[in-house]
């Protein structure tokens, strides 16, 4: 079970490891994500608990039917411009750090 560390997750997400740390911490307080310090003490691991886990297969299917409403309503094509933009965005903040 992969078990991300919150600066890889701050990387996959284009954002400040303090920004993900504190937008965990209601996720943490309801019992949907568990932090634990790694080996070496220097990294934090995150991880989904049951209950995280059991969230999240309820709500995958209402995201993907609400993917789907709004491909539809877009385009596929306009859809598929929007990616590729977004795309290239988040390459050029990666590219300036």
């Amino acid at each position: 079970l992969d078990r991300p560390s919150i600066s890889r997750l701050s990387r996959e997400l284009v954002m400040d490891p303090s920004t993900v740390n504190r937008n965990l911490k209601p996720l943490e307080q309801r019992g949907l994500v568990s932090k634990t310090a790694a080996r070496n003490r220097r990294r934090v691991d995150l991880a989904l608990t049951e209950s995280g886990r059991e969230l999240l297969a309820d709500a995958m299917p209402l995201w993907h039917e609400a993917q789907a409403r709004f491909v539809a309503r877009l385009g596929r094509q306009r859809w598929d411009g929007v990616l590729s933009d977004l795309g290239r965005a988040v390459q050029a903040v990666r590219d300036q750090h």
